[in-house]
């Protein structure tokens, strides 16, 4: 077995609940009801928040003091553009699926 570096697990685990619940979707009520997909939902944002707190602390512990503060800037600044970037493209996939334009 191929050992993982501990970093890995939380985005490999959104990964793998991303993709499942992307599958339950294409196929279409893969998911027995709406509080499996509530919990996957909630596993999902879970994991995702602990990855994004374990990045940050990664940048408290890695960057020097002098530069931590742009650092957090970039960073921040680019997870909130990827946030407005999967949203938008959640609002496609939405219509694509569900047959809306």
């Amino acid at each position: 077995m191929c050992p993982i570096d501990p970093k890995w697990d939380l985005q490999i685990l959104n990964v793998l609940l991303a993709s499942f619940l992307l599958a339950a979707v294409a196929v279409n009520h893969l998911l027995p009801g709406l509080g499996v997909a509530a919990a996957l939902a909630l596993g999902e944002g879970l994991v995702g928040g602990g990855a994004y707190g374990n990045a940050f602390s990664n940048l408290g512990e890695q960057v020097p003091l002098p530069r931590r503060p742009l650092a957090i800037a970039v960073v921040t600044l680019g997870a909130e553009a990827a946030i407005a970037a999967a949203g938008a493209a959640g609002m496609g996939a939405h219509a694509a699926f569900c047959g809306r334009e």
